[in-house]
């Protein structure tokens, strides 16, 4: 069955992939006179094809400013604190700007605006990348870069926020997820950023600040992110490209046979895309759950707003509302339910292990984006005050797994699989999902 659905899912992504590249191809035909005048557009780095709107997705970290014909920032004076140009930033797999210290390499990601109420005379520009160095004590400087403005604003970042736990592994030389913070006055709201040691310095890296306001009442409760094309088509998701550094080929084949045989190294990595998430939804939804493709949080009763209606009542002011895993093994499966569609596999598993896994272990929960600065995939690695999060009673909500075998690390995996019970919760959604799937797979030729 577990094999059946990868193919089934495999061959959906290959088919919306062709779908998708159809309807890319340029509709306009340029004569040569149009393509040799672009072709010099394009050498004296000023404005693309008027016929291009936006800057492609795998080069959003670039400020737009390099794509447009408006004058640019420049520099303190010749030598020191230089607007970077294009061609002077220096990139690693496509989607990392990189900058060279004395002390190791910074591999960035993005940089976004964050305007919660923090602090009373500034706002904060926070940056999520990597460091080849663990924690380290230099200080570093922010160069905002403002539309209007010729030379940069430069503040002292703070001090940088590991997304991590040593204790759960370290390695001379690996790069380590952090979140970077620098703070900015209320108001003005930059272009873009370059991270540098010194506040001289002629950056690499120039980064697009993200930030989409959004209207307190039109705010969202929830979001999800999934990886398939046909919902980031449809508009429901979105799919953000990203790819692995330090040394790391992102073959296809290469990178996937790297993430299963280097757990450490994929973990670290990982964190930065969870927090890329955070900070780009940070004013449209009031609650972020990272979750798997092969977990579900399932309230024993109703839908998510009104369970987190009575976690907020209950526990009002917690950073994170956190549901505890259990284990819905593949192996146990009697027979299948004929009301059902055979390959919706949760409504068919509805065995699990008895008991759930203990407090705190492999638990997924709601994050409150007012509360959180940073986090794991599993809990808030650092909060604007303390990271206060509880644990909901199982009789409320538990976060369902579905897998062919524990995780690696859980040692009482056999008592988990001898021993199961019926657990038929998410059942109450069943009429609404059978619907919803049929209704896609006939959207993608799949169904008649």
């Amino acid at each position: 069955m577990h094999r059946r659905f990868l193919l089934v899912l495999g061959f959906l992504v290959f088919v919306i992939t062709i779908i998708l590249f159809t309807q890319s191809k340029p509709e306009t035909s340029y004569t040569i006179i149009e393509k040799l005048s672009l072709f010099r557009k394009i050498q004296n780095e000023s404005d693309i094809h008027p016929d291009v709107k936006t800057v492609p997705k795998n080069i959003e970290n670039i400020p737009d400013i390099y794509f447009e014909s408006r004058k640019r920032p420049s520099q303190y004076n010749k030598t020191c604190a230089k607007f970077p140009k294009l061609f002077d930033l220096k990139f690693t797999s496509d989607h990392w700007q990189t900058q060279t210290t004395t002390n190791g390499t910074l591999q960035l990601f993005n940089a976004y605006l964050d305007d919660r109420e923090i602090d009373e005379k500034n706002w904060f520009v926070r940056i999520v990348g990597l460091f080849d160095q663990i924690n380290p004590n230099q200080t570093f400087y922010c160069q905002f870069w403002m539309d209007t403005v010729q030379e940069p604003v430069v503040v002292t970042s703070e001090k940088f926020v590991l997304i991590w736990n040593l204790s759960w592994g370290r390695k001379k030389g690996l790069y380590l997820p952090y979140l970077i913070t620098c703070p900015l006055a209320k108001g003005k709201i930059p272009m873009s950023v370059s991270l540098v040691e010194f506040p001289c310095d002629n950056p690499t890296n120039n980064l697009r600040i993200s930030y989409e306001k959004v209207e307190e009442e039109k705010r969202k409760n929830f979001v999800m992110q999934k990886v398939l094309d046909h919902y980031a088509e449809s508009g429901k998701t979105e799919l953000v490209p990203i790819t692995l550094v330090g040394g790391v080929s992102n073959n296809p084949f290469l990178q996937n046979k790297y993430l299963k045989e280097k757990t450490l190294e994929r973990r670290l990595q990982e964190v930065i895309p969870y927090n890329d998430c955070l900070y780009k939804h940070l004013q449209e939804y009031r609650y972020v759950v990272l979750l798997d493709t092969d977990e579900i949080i399932i309230p024993s009763e109703g839908k998510w707003a009104g369970l987190l209606e009575n976690l907020r009542k209950s526990h009002p002011n917690k950073t994170s509302y956190m549901a505890r895993n259990v284990y819905f093994f593949d192996h146990l499966l009697p027979h299948y339910f004929e009301e059902f569609p055979p390959y919706m596999h949760m409504l068919q598993h509805v065995y699990r292990a008895k008991n759930h896994t203990k407090p705190g272990a492999y638990v997924k929960g709601f994050h409150d984006t007012v509360q959180v600065l940073a986090l794991h995939n599993h809990y808030p690695i650092k909060c604007v005050r303390r990271c206060d999060a509880v644990s909901i009673n199982v009789t409320w909500a538990q976060l369902q797994h579905y897998r062919h075998d524990c995780v690696k690390d859980l040692k009482n995996c056999d008592s988990m699989k001898a021993s199961s019970v019926l657990d038929t919760q998410i059942w109450n959604h069943a009429a609404e999902l059978v619907e919803r799937v049929q209704k896609t797979l006939k959207e993608l030729n799949f169904l008649d």
